[in-house]
């Protein structure tokens, strides 16, 4: 499998132009139809794509819009992070509370 259909697989359902894979991968210094894979990389791509698309609140794409349930994204999202020892609020808006004194 390239770095396309992987990160497309890893997608699903939510339907992502070919285009905004395409435009991570070269980010991260791979060809999109390159197939030896490296996970990390992947994991990266699906990351910033989900949190541009929860950020965005859905997906529009040939005239057709599509939502999805945003905390499920968002627990996609976590669980990448963990994975990666990422932080999870740099990928998603966390609200904070201040207490003003």
């Amino acid at each position: 499998m390239t770095y396309l259909e992987v990160i497309r697989e890893d997608l699903a359902p939510y339907p992502i132009r070919s285009s905004q894979i395409v435009r991570r991968c070269a980010k991260h210094g791979v060809q999109p139809d390159d197939e030896n894979i490296d996970e990390n990389i992947i994991s990266m791509c699906v990351l910033e794509i989900l949190s541009q698309m929860i950020a965005l609140g859905g997906v529009s794409e040939g005239g057709v819009s599509f939502s999805f349930n945003r905390e499920d994204a968002k627990d996609r999202v976590r669980s990448i992070c963990k994975r990666l020892g990422l932080d999870y609020g740099d990928y998603v808006y966390v609200p904070t509370v201040t207490r003003l004194e």
